[in-house]
């Protein structure tokens, strides 16, 4: 039997080198591993916690999205942008299946007695983002005489201008599907305007 002195003097285990220990192998541990608060920042080491640099297909659904996150992926978009510059009195969007509307007459050589309209129209559902407005063929001679007042967005029904602002709104706002552009056309040569809309599908 060892007696109280030589238990006093028998040396310490040795403390475990952990340069022997034997690491777990790559991937071997994951946060499935740990309970909360388990693990700190003092308890790593150098390399110890590696990043996933993929997401595959299928391993992110958007109910584990935060709410800030979700809110940006669900913004409306624009899709199936498009633009038309018909030519009134010579070409009519109206005639091709799924396409808008134009105005159907040009600027008449009236010495600028009346002020002209020229409108083209967003196919059905369409919101109507920009526009503008080109000249046909004309020469210079006659083209000159051009003068326009207005180009802006509007809204068109059954080839009328209406006003329809959105429900709710306080300040009477639209949502646009044409465009239109007004003016006088200050010679004898009738003049043919061309209405320009790009549009969109919003949302």
């Amino acid at each position: 039997m060892m007696s109280s002195a030589d238990a006093a003097e028998a040396p310490a285990p040795a403390a475990r080198d952990a340069a022997a220990s034997i690491p777990n192998t790559k991937g071997a541990v994951t946060n499935w591993h740990l309970g909360k608060g388990s693990v700190y920042g003092d308890n790593l080491g150098p390399g110890m916690v590696q990043w996933f640099t993929t997401v595959y297909d299928g391993s992110v659904h958007m109910k584990g999205l935060d709410a800030d996150l979700k809110a940006k992926i669900s913004k409306p978009g624009i899709t199936d942008l498009e633009s038309d510059s018909p030519y009134p009195g010579a070409t009519q969007l109206g005639d091709n299946a799924g396409q808008g509307a134009n105005s159907t007459v040009k600027f008449k050589g009236d010495n600028g007695a009346t002020l002209q309209r020229a409108w083209v129209q967003c196919a059905a559902g369409k919101t109507a983002l920009g526009g503008g407005y080109q000249r046909a063929d004309e020469g210079v001679a006659a083209i000159k005489n051009l003068q326009i007042v207005s180009s802006s967005a509007m809204q068109i029904a059954d080839g009328e201008e209406v006003y329809k602002p959105i429900a709710g709104d306080k300040a009477g706002s639209v949502k646009p599907n044409a465009w239109l552009v007004e003016g006088f056309n200050n010679g004898t040569t009738d003049l043919v305007v061309r209405p320009t809309v790009v549009c969109a599908n919003i949302g």
